[in-house]
């Protein structure tokens, strides 16, 4: 039988969750489905558990190539997809049982383009206990092309728009209008593939529903992994997305608005970025970068539009509207070492 609905999941690196991933696919109430797994090169075991699952369900394919980024094998998946619509699912993730039931009913009566829908982020501890679960939800609406106007944007569409794996797409759609993932992107490569796909939409559905768990592990340590190239990869991300609500037509000082919350969040964690993780910037550099993000065009543009809910806003925003680069440097270098955590001054 023809599958109505192919999903993708790459694998890299993911023995230890796999397992849980694949089964959630597994035991849906919807079964018309196929399951592509994309072994991406993985060094541990991540290949052999998806094959020993696909010797016991027929509805599974694996396929394994040279490693190449999640970026490359989500393509790989797209390539060789029988279904009607394509379900993207991260392989240390999971999904709701009745993911498939909700949005297939939906996009079979509606004929949608995309479909997207709600989902959690689970935080687990070290010791993989759940420490907290939010539900990130969006209004429920289905909107024609001259009706994406009227989409109510608020900071939770602002996320839910940049992901992959929260969508049900119509493979039609995407190969029609020759939507792919770009290889070696990282980071923020799905909402730049999104771009290629939601700003050119003749029928999207929201769905208030949250069915899929995004997994966010609790690190062993603060020091974590530092970015480089953080603000250039984050600038990347809130340009699609204000690209994706001008071409939906949504009132441009709206728009504005809830870009400049999602930059200067971004600015934020760019900052936390270099004094909370382990790098080997001086001081100097570390300046520098503030002052690359404070003197940017985009950053100066827009900060005249964020709005300020708090002190800390206020603070943020003084900083950054008059480029005190190093105001900024000392706020963060203080909230480091109050908490211990940081890097080493040269």
């Amino acid at each position: 039988m023809q599958p109505l609905i192919s999903i993708i999941m790459p694998a890299y690196n993911v023995e230890t969750y796999i397992p849980r991933s694949i089964e959630s696919v597994l035991n849906q109430t919807y079964k018309e489905f196929e399951l592509i797994i994309v072994d991406d090169g993985s060094p541990d075991r991540s290949g052999n558990i998806a094959e020993e699952y696909a010797r016991r369900d027929a509805k599974i394919c694996v396929i394994h190539q040279e490693n190449g980024g999640l970026s490359d094998a989500r393509n790989t998946g797209m390539k060789v997809a029988r279904g009607k619509y394509i379900l993207f699912v991260d392989s240390d993730d999971y999904i709701d049982e009745s993911l498939l039931e909700n949005v297939v009913h939906v996009a079979e009566k509606e004929a949608a383009d995309v479909i997207i829908f709600g989902y959690f982020i689970d935080k687990i501890s070290v010791g993989k206990k759940e420490l907290e679960r939010q539900d990130i939800c969006a209004n429920y609406g289905i909107y024609k092309y001259e009706d994406l106007k009227n989409i109510q944007l608020d900071s939770k569409l602002l996320q839910m728009v940049g992901y992959a794996w929260n969508k049900l797409y119509n493979i039609q759609f995407l190969r029609k209008n020759k939507c792919t993932f770009t290889k070696g992107l990282s980071v923020v490569e799905d909402i730049v593939f999104n771009l290629s796909v939601l700003s050119k939409l003749n029928k999207l559905i929201i769905l208030d529903k949250p069915l899929y768990h995004y997994i966010h592990r609790e690190r062993k340590t603060l020091i974590n992994m530092f970015h480089k190239n953080a603000f250039i990869l984050h600038k990347k991300g809130i340009v699609s997305r204000k690209k994706i609500f001008e071409a939906w037509g949504i009132n441009q000082n709206t728009i504005n608005e809830f870009i400049a919350l999602g930059h200067i969040i971004g600015i934020r964690y760019c900052c936390a970025n270099m004094f909370y993780y382990k790098n080997e910037l001086t001081p100097t550099e570390r300046l520098n970068y503030i002052k690359i993000m404070l003197d940017d065009e985009f950053t100066q543009e827009i900060i005249n539009n964020f709005r300020c809910k708090n002190t800390i806003d206020l603070i943020m925003k003084f900083t950054v509207k008059y480029k005190m680069n190093s105001m900024l440097f000392m706020l963060y270098m203080f909230n480091a070492r109050k908490n211990r955590i940081g890097i080493k001054d040269k």
